[in-house]
């Protein structure tokens, strides 16, 4: 389910009036990226543009970032052309307008859905 994993529901806002300054969003604030955390409201209190970059903090080993697509999302299975990020410092850049979604895993092998995507 869609509230089980993070979603960045941006809208991303094309650069029609004048290009502003691209800015970097640590997600989650000081939280950083990790477990048990409501991505959708931080989502929702940013505005996002082209060229902004998402930056992803946590412990390498401990977790990863999966760039996915809507069915990768939605199944919280990454597929093998689903883009994975594990340094513990990652960066994805916003590109293009509309919405992205991005998966959060534990490293560890899973039992159930719930317990490793979020």
């Amino acid at each position: 389910m869609a509230s089980k994993a993070f979603l960045i529901a941006i809208a991303v806002v094309s650069m029609i009036v004048a290009p502003t300054i691209a800015i970097e969003h640590l997600v989650g604030d000081d939280q950083g990226w990790k477990l048990n955390f409501d991505y959708k409201a931080w989502a929702e209190s940013k505005e996002f543009h082209i060229g902004d970059k998402l930056i992803f903090k946590y412990k390498e080993g401990a977790h990863n970032v999966f760039k996915a697509d809507l069915i990768s999302f939605q199944d919280c299975a990454p597929t093998t052309t689903t883009t994975s990020f594990h340094t513990g410092n990652d960066v994805i850049e916003l590109t293009s307008p509309g919405k992205k979604w991005v998966l959060l895993r534990n490293n560890r092998p899973l039992r159930s859905r719930d317990e490793g995507c979020h």
